[in-house]
């Protein structure tokens, strides 16, 4: 714990739920200065000064800093979490679902301010979500997990253009379509239920839906690696991944209010 102490400041959270992450007891005021006050930080100006720059700074009135949580819309308490997230300068910013719990004509201002965020101020984020229109839209190297563990890793366009783990084209291949013209891509259908998390198979864990599933996904737990054909950096865990022609690739806006 004490390692850690000097760099707890730099890695901050937006949470998921914006109306549970928030102390409906307290201000905005409050709960955007608290973590400068829990690390003994005194800005130029005082604190409340800051804090009426931060929400400035997402899209907020600086005059609501005397205001509750309830007194806000879901977009608008997002927004709070965004601040307080900011309010110690963090090298990092894990945000986990930070736009599910919103409508989805909100979804792509908070998305939005997050880039502008990234982009102004130099902030590194992970970005959890299940939305993969956002996640293209927003992230530049993306991850794919299946119980815990990751299948697939690559930049962007590689892996929306050429999943190779079966479970990222099961993902790719449930993505709705609009579109009339031309043929219908094909649905991969996964069977059974989800395995439990606690309980994982052994080997490949994805081997209980996989239709490529062998005696030897069973017994051994394939290697993050460059698989031939991939990208460098492009890496799967897959004993048998897929080829470029197996599904065809979904397409995917990445602007997320074209999405909504």
């Amino acid at each position: 714990r004490k390692q850690l102490a000097p760099i707890r400041s730099e890695i901050q959270m937006i949470f998921q739920d914006p109306y549970a992450s928030l102390n409906p007891r307290q201000t905005v005021g409050k709960i955007i200065s608290g973590p400068m006050e829990i690390n003994g930080i005194d800005p130029p100006g005082g604190r409340e000064s800051r804090v009426r720059e931060l929400l400035e700074i997402v899209g907020l009135n600086p005059e609501h800093y005397n205001r509750f949580p309830h007194e806000f819309s879901g977009g608008q308490r997002q927004r709070i979490g965004v601040a307080r997230a900011l309010a110690l300068e963090p090298k990092l910013i894990v945000a986990d679902e930070p736009v599910s719990a919103l409508d989805v004509s909100i979804q792509a201002q908070v998305v939005n301010l997050l880039q502008k965020v990234q982009r102004e101020l130099g902030i590194a984020f992970v970005f959890i979500a299940h939305d993969l229109a956002i996640v293209r839209h927003f992230s530049q190297r993306v991850a794919v997990m299946y119980l815990g563990k990751i299948v697939e890793i690559a930049d962007r366009e590689d892996l929306y253009d050429n999943p190779r783990h079966p479970y990222t084209r099961a993902l790719l291949s449930a993505v709705p379509e609009a579109t009339v013209d031309e043929v219908p891509r094909e649905r991969i259908r996964l069977t059974g239920d989800v395995p439990s998390p606690i309980n994982p198979p052994s080997g490949c864990r994805f081997r209980t839906r996989c239709w490529k599933a062998t005696e030897k996904c069973a017994t051994e737990a394939p290697p993050l690696v460059q698989v031939q054909g991939n990208k460098p950096g492009h890496l799967t865990a897959c004993h048998y991944p897929e080829t470029a022609d197996t599904v065809p690739a979904p397409r995917l806006t990445k602007d997320p209010e074209a999405a909504a």
